[in-house]
């Protein structure tokens, strides 16, 4: 090659510079959009998936209030006062009486007043018997039994009992469901019936529901007064 001239036969090598993919923006946008769905698409299916809800069924039981007494209606369904005089045989000095006098106590109707002042050994209070079935109620499904409770000091407390047709007894104290009961106040005492169900008195033959006092529960002296005795029962919807 001479003067700076090329031989026709030879090729000459023209640098470029870098070389460039041949796929452009164009072309990897949709790659990478469908690349995007995917990822979303597997974390979607993969998430934690919540229980499939259910739609509540029918409650398995409903309650009924049954009233034992309210002492307002005739007398054998009000109940009877009993003592035991102990075994010296004196004679208990002891106040059962069914009365709406005392306007202090602000209850609408008849309420039972118990009032005593016990030597020892001697036991008393009172009775709603037979609960209307020679043979029994059946508890088996009662919840509660409950009452409102009046103390004229404010620290009176008393033995609630069941007794079954066969003489057989279960029995609380008042004292561990409402405390110390405040003077002169109303005050809703509510027994599970569980309580009951540990102790011997055959649930299904219930013959009646008594308030007891005696010198260990009660103490030597006191009065309480006592309204609207209930039970509260597990029947079948509907019924």
């Amino acid at each position: 090659m001479a003067g700076g001239e090329l031989n026709g036969k030879e090729k000459v090598h023209v640098d470029k510079g870098p070389q460039r993919s041949r796929f452009g923006i164009r072309e990897i946008g949709p790659l990478l959009i469908v690349v995007i769905i995917g990822v979303v698409a597997v974390t979607y299916w993969l998430r934690p998936k919540s229980p499939p809800s259910e739609e509540p069924g029918p409650p398995e039981f409903a309650r009924k209030t049954v009233v034992i007494s309210n002492f307002d209606g005739q007398m054998d369904e009000r109940g009877f006062p009993f003592s035991y005089s102990g075994p010296q045989g004196h004679q208990v000095d002891f106040e059962a009486v069914v009365e709406d006098k005392d306007e202090a106590i602000k209850r609408d109707g008849n309420y039972l007043k118990l009032r005593w002042n016990l030597e020892e050994l001697q036991y008393c209070g009172w009775g709603i018997g037979q609960l209307r079935d020679k043979n029994g109620l059946d508890l088996t499904n009662a919840e509660s039994l409950s009452m409102q409770v009046l103390g004229a000091d404010g620290n009176e407390s008393f033995e609630v009992k069941i007794k079954d047709t066969g003489g057989k007894e279960a029995s609380v104290v008042s004292r561990r469901y409402t405390g110390r009961l405040p003077q002169n106040t109303w005050t809703e005492l509510v027994i599970p019936f569980k309580d009951f169900e540990q102790q011997e008195a055959n649930l299904a033959s219930i013959e009646n529901v008594s308030i007891g006092i005696s010198l260990p529960v009660s103490g030597k002296s006191g009065m309480i007064f006592i309204d609207d005795i209930k039970l509260v029962l597990r029947v079948s919807p509907g019924s």
